[in-house]
């Protein structure tokens, strides 16, 4: 499986590993993309969407692909006022968390 139409970076890299560092690395990465072994590199995919919060339709049969989101709490504490949450950035959890703490959401 692997998630069509919201990739906004490629690589190569050597494992599944480093292609979740570059998500990491990279605010607007949500989800990923791992393609097949070619001459010894995976084709690295980074998204910007996920299932949960797109619509399913966008995951498609890829063959030799999987697909990854990276967990989020910020689901069960969404932000107010259109403000984004990024999960992984900050020692805060969520939103209601960030609320708590006096920063802005």
């Amino acid at each position: 499986m692997a998630m069509k139409d919201r990739v906004i970076r490629s690589a190569e890299v050597p494992n599944v590993g480093s292609c979740k560092v570059m998500c990491y690395m990279e605010p607007d990465c949500v989800s990923i993309n791992v393609g097949p072994v070619e001459g010894g590199n995976q084709k690295c995919e980074l998204n910007n969407a996920t299932k949960e919060n797109h619509a399913t339709f966008l995951l498609v049969n890829k063959p030799g692909c999987i697909y990854f989101a990276i967990e989020n709490s910020c689901g069960s504490s969404p932000c107010l006022n259109n403000g984004t949450c990024q999960a992984g950035f900050t020692s805060l959890k969520n939103c209601a968390e960030i609320y708590k703490a006096g920063e802005i959401g």
